[in-house]
C-alpha cells in the first residue's frame, strides 16, 4: 500500500505500475542487489518508514507517534522485517534499543530509497492531467511545532492554486537544494553566508541543559562550572539536533568538559546517565521545541538555562532571490511563508 506524498497520486496498482514505469530507472537499480541472495520481494515502502522511524528514536513508543500508529503493528513489521532479511536489525529489551551492526549498516541505504520513492510524483507530474505548479520546500526533523503548523496554514491558503510538496532536508541539505532552486524555500539553523540567498530569522530558541529532574528539579538555573563536572551527552547521529554542531563548538572552548562515551545508538544508557544525574545534554529550553528536539525529553529530565552560556539558536527560513525576482508564484509563496511563520497576517497576491 503506497502511503506518504505519493499518495495523493497512486490510487491502484495499475496507476502505480504507471508512475514506476515513467520514472527514471535510476531510481531502484542501485538497490537490486543491496541485501544479497534474501528475497526481499515480502518487503514494503512502509517497511522502510518503519524502520527508519525506530533507527532515529531509538524507541518504539515514540517512533510510533511518529508514524500515526500504535507500538504492537510497529513491533510486528520490524520482526516481519528482521525475519525476510534473515538478520536481527534492534537489540531491544525493557531497558533499551539499540542498531545492531546490520541495522546500522541498512539505515542510510534505507533513508536513500525512501527519498527516492518519495520523490516520485515529481518525476512524473508534468504527465499528470489538470495538475498545478509544484512548489518544493524543504522542512527540517527539528522544526518547532508552531512553525510546523504555520505550513500546515500555508498549505490550506495555496490548495486550489498550487501544489505545496513537502521535503524534508536538513539545514545544509536545504540550503543546497535552494540553491539550485530544487526548493523554493527550506530552514536553516544559522543564516546562510551564500550570497544568492536570502533569509528572514522566524524563531529563536534558548538553549538549555537536561538534566536529571530528582537532581536539579529544584533548581532554576545551572552554572557552566557545574556544568562541566558532568559527562556531555550527544547523538553522533545528528539526525534531528544540527543545533548542537554549534552548542559543541561552545562548550569545547571549556577545556574541563567531558563527552560521555556510549555506542551512539544506545539510547538508553546514555538516557540513564542523564536520569541519574552523572551527565547532561543539550537542547532549546521551550516545552515544545524540546518534544521535537530532544532525544531525551521525558518526565525524569529537566532543562535548564545555563548561566554563562548566553546562545540563542536562531531558525531562519531561507529562498533564492533570484527564484523570487523571476517567478510570481514562487515569490507570493515566499511572502506568504515568512508572513505566517512571523507570526502576521500574511496577504496574498492575486493570482
Amino acid at each position: 500500500m503506497p502511503d506518504g506524498p505519493i499518495l495523493t497520486y497512486v490510487v491502484n496498482r495499475s496507476a502505480l505500475s504507471s508512475i514506476l514505469a515513467a520514472a527514471p530507472a535510476k531510481l531502484f537499480i542501485p538497490y537490486l542487489d543491496i541485501i544479497g541472495n534474501v528475497d526481499v520481494r515480502g518487503l514494503e515502502i512502509h517497511d522502510l518508514r518503519c524502520f527508519v522511524a525506530v533507527a532515529a528514536r531509538l524507541n518504539f513508543t515514540r517512533a510510533a507517534a511518529d508514524l500515526h500508529m500504535s507500538v504492537p503493528p510497529l513491533s510486528r513489521r520490524i520482526r516481519a522485517m528482521e525475519g525476510t532479511l534473515k538478520t536481527k536489525l534492534f537489540i531491544r529489551d525493557t531497558r533499551r534499543v539499540v542498531l545492531t551492526p546490520s541495522g546500522v549498516n541498512l539505515l542510510p541505504l534505507a533513508e536513500k530509497i525512501l527519498h527516492q520513492f518519495d520523490t516520485l510524483p515529481d518525476a512524473v507530474s508534468h504527465d499528470l492531467a489538470c495538475s498545478s505548479q509544484p512548489i518544493r520546500y524543504g522542512v527540517p526533523p527539528w522544526l518547532h511545532p508552531e512553525l510546523s503548523s504555520r505550513l500546515e496554514r500555508l498549505e490550506e491558503l495555496y490548495a486550489e492554486r498550487l501544489t505545496l510538496i513537502k521535503r524534508r532536508r536538513r539545514s545544509q541539505e536545504a540550503i543546497s537544494a535552494i540553491v539550485r532552486k530544487d526548493l523554493v524555500f527550506g530552514f536553516a539553523r544559522s543564516a546562510p553566508t551564500n550570497t544568492t540567498l536570502s533569509s528572514v530569522v522566524v524563531r529563536q530558541e534558548s538553549v538549555g541543559a537536561v538534566l536529571s529532574r530528582a537532581e536539579y528539579g529544584a533548581r532554576r538555573s545551572i552554572s557552566l562550572e557545574e556544568l562541566v563536572k558532568l559527562d556531555y551527552v550527544t547523538d553522533r547521529r545528528d539526525s534531528d539536533t544540527e543545533y548542537r554542531r554549534q552548542v559543541d563548538g561552545l562548550l569545547r572552548a571549556t577545556s574541563l568538559l567531558k563527552r560521555l562515551r556510549h555506542n551512539p545508538a544506545d539510547h538508553s544508557s546514555a538516557a540513564e546517565a542523564i536520569s541519574t544525574g552523572r551527565a547532561f545534554a543539550i537542547a532549546p529550553i521551550s516545552e515544545g521545541a524540546r518534544e521535537t528536539s530532544d532525544l531525551y525529553h521525558s518526565a525524569e529530565t529537566v532543562c535548564l538555562p545555563v548561566d554563562g552560556l548566553d546562545f540563542v539558536l536562531p531558525t531562519c527560513l531561507v529562498w533564492s532571490t533570484e527564484l523570487a525576482q523571476n517567478d510570481r508564484n514562487s515569490r507570493d509563496v515566499i511572502n506568504t511563508a515568512v508572513g505566517l511563520c512571523q507570526g502576521g497576517t500574511p496577504r496574498l497576491d492575486s493570482a
